[in-house]
């Protein structure tokens, strides 16, 4: 029989990743549109943030963010900025500095070995597992932890080209200035991703 007082788990994402988002990539932007947009969305730029917010609730700021800083631009372009974005926003934190000057210390390979418990600082339901590495190329596959499978709707379609962008700006962070990534596979509807990761290996 399950507990009574168990608290049900939900795939969450933690106020880190939105002060990074809002704070850090909005750069001091705040107009009453950009406000009234955001709030409609479900996050009140007047009040101090949540501790954590439903994964739709990020998807829909994402998408406010997105339109906001990149205007005219095709959506998956301007999502694939956003995780550039996002990853320097998050570098800018306490929490990124701290994670991306150990990542520098421990290298690309122990940090991705880590990598799904250091996304554990933004939410609680994204792993990866790379599938594949060989001199200068990975293959890395982001995906809903196990227990979240199908707890939540597809994915938008252009999720996947933000974390190309999140993916490449953790590349660039390293040092590592000729790196690229690239999406092989994506499937919204099990949010489930595979990006081939290349740069020269000295």
């Amino acid at each position: 029989m399950a507990d009574a007082g168990r608290v049900h788990e939900e795939p969450i994402f933690f106020a880190a990743a939105f002060e990074a988002l809002l704070d850090r990539t909005l750069r001091g932007r705040s107009s009453p549109e950009l406000k009234g947009k955001l709030r409609a969305a479900g996050v009140d730029l007047d009040r101090p943030l949540k501790v954590a917010y439903p994964f739709k609730v990020w998807e829909d700021v994402q998408a406010v963010v997105a339109g906001e800083l990149y205007p005219g631009v095709e959506e998956e372009e301007a999502w694939f900025r956003l995780g550039q974005d996002f990853f320097n926003g998050y570098n800018a934190t306490m929490i990124g500095k701290a994670a991306i000057a150990m990542a520098r210390l421990v290298g690309i390979d122990r940090l991705l070995q880590r990598f799904t418990s250091n996304m554990r600082h933004v939410n609680n339901a994204t792993e990866a597992m790379v599938e594949l590495r060989e001199r200068g190329r990975i293959l890395l596959r982001m995906q809903m932890a196990e227990k979240f499978r199908g707890a939540l709707p597809p994915a938008p379609p252009r999720l996947a080209q933000y974390l190309r962008g999140m993916l490449l700006g953790i590349m660039r962070g390293l040092g590592l200035a000729d790196a690229r990534v690239e999406l092989v596979e994506a499937d919204p509807s099990g949010r489930n991703s595979l990006y081939e990761m290349t740069w020269t290996e000295r």
